[in-house]
């Protein structure tokens, strides 16, 4: 079978798709990518050059009597989520307020919950891009915030795009999310550092990580 080269956008569940795998779980476990899992191991986050074996896909047959009843059981594929946390720049949690996520012809409607995180469950076929909209005021009828939104294109904190992209949505701007270490990035980071009390440098350290992904929640 192929090794399959991730592509921006791409995310595990809609590779397993690609292949007509249920889950991605038999792709992701397998002992031919365990180099992989080590890699990334949040399955959620992957990122685009990143080299994922296909095992063959096993046809399961049963034997049974043809004058018994017997009784099948389907799995359903996984549904894949929109899942973000949502808060200010400190992280605290904006609870109660109101989302919308419109992706493709759809809006979808959802409360912030009291960790401050939304999930959605997106409908099979769900395109790539939308927006999400914030109402601060509930009365509005017109959102207070609008931000782009990109399924499958938040690289691992590891990599410097996934720190920048991070960063970005946190309010603590690094500029293009390209892997360049520039004037911007620094500047963002050492905002974000000087909020969080760390070490005020403008480097993407294992510390200065370890903070972004905690708050950011990925």
């Amino acid at each position: 079978m192929p090794v399959h080269i991730v592509q921006q956008g791409e995310t595990l569940n809609r590779i397993a798709k690609k292949y007509n795998f249920v889950s991605y779980e038999k792709i992701y476990q397998h002992e031919k990518n365990a180099e992989f899992r080590e890699l990334r191991p949040d399955p959620n986050i992957i990122f685009p050059g990143d080299e994922i074996f296909i095992p063959e896909k096993e046809d399961k047959m049963g034997m049974g009597s043809t004058n018994s009843k017997h009784t099948f059981r389907i799995k359903k594929p996984e549904v894949e989520k929109f899942r973000v946390k949502i808060g200010d720049s400190l992280g605290v949690p904006w609870v109660g307020k109101r989302v919308v996520l419109s992706i493709g012809n759809q809006n979808i409607d959802a409360p912030i919950g009291e960790d401050g995180v939304i999930e959605i469950d997106l409908p099979e076929g769900t395109e790539s891009g939308g927006e999400l909209k914030f109402f601060m005021d509930a009365e509005s009828s017109e959102p207070s915030h609008v931000f782009e939104v990109q399924l499958g294109h938040l690289d691992p904190v590891e990599e410097l795009s996934g720190v920048q992209a991070r960063c970005n949505a946190l309010g603590f701007p690094c500029g293009v999310a390209d892997g360049i270490m520039g004037q911007k990035t620094r500047a963002g980071l050492e905002l974000f550092q000087e909020a969080h009390d760390l070490e005020v440098d403008g480097v993407p350290g294992p510390k200065t990580k370890a903070k972004l992904k905690s708050v950011y929640g990925s």
